[in-house]
C-alpha cells in the first residue's frame, strides 16, 4: 500500500521517482558477546591549576563587559562570544589588540597606572574604560 501524497514514504517506497536504496538487514546480537566498557568518567579538574584566569574584558555581539581593575603590566584576558572580531585600541595608542571571533587572547595592560579609554575604531558599540592599577 503506496503511502498517501505528501505524506511519509514508507520502507522501500521511490521517493521523488528515485528507488529507495536497499536497506542491509541488522546484525544479529549475540548476547554472550564482550560488552565494551563504559567510558571513564571526565576527569575532575577543579584542584588543576593553570594558574590564575580572569577574564577581564568579555566581548559579546552587542558591547564590552569590564571585570575588575587589571594590574600594570600583567596580561588582560579578553574573551570573545562575538560573531565578528573586534579590535580593542587604546585611545592614547597605549595598546592594540585583535581579537578574533569566539576566542581567548591576552595583551599586556599598560606599565603605567590610570584610566585608559579603550575601544574599537570602527563599531562605537565597543568603548569603554581600563582600570590599570600599580604593579605591588
Amino acid at each position: 500500500d503506496p503511502a498517501a501524497p505528501g505524506g511519509p514514504a514508507a520502507p522501500g517506497d521511490p521517493v521523488d521517482g528515485v528507488p529507495a536504496a536497499p536497506v542491509a538487514p541488522a546484525a544479529p546480537v549475540d548476547p554472550s558477546a564482550p560488552v565494551a566498557p563504559a567510558a571513564p568518567p571526565a576527569e575532575d579538574m577543579s584542584g588543576h591549576d593553570h594558574g590564575p584566569l580572569q577574564v577581564s574584558v568579555l566581548v559579546d555581539a552587542d558591547r564590552l563587559h569590564l571585570g575588575a581593575p587589571v594590574t600594570a603590566g600583567v596580561p588582560v584576558t579578553v574573551y570573545s562570544t562575538s560573531p565578528d572580531a573586534v579590535e580593542l585600541r587604546a585611545d592614547d595608542g597605549s595598546f592594540v589588540a585583535t581579537v578574533p571571533s569566539r576566542t581567548f587572547i591576552t595583551f599586556p595592560a599598560p606599565d603605567w597606572p590610570g584610566a585608559y579609554r579603550f575601544g574599537d575604531p570602527d563599531d562605537v558599540r565597543y568603548r569603554d574604560v581600563l582600570q590599570v592599577l600599580p604593579a605591588p
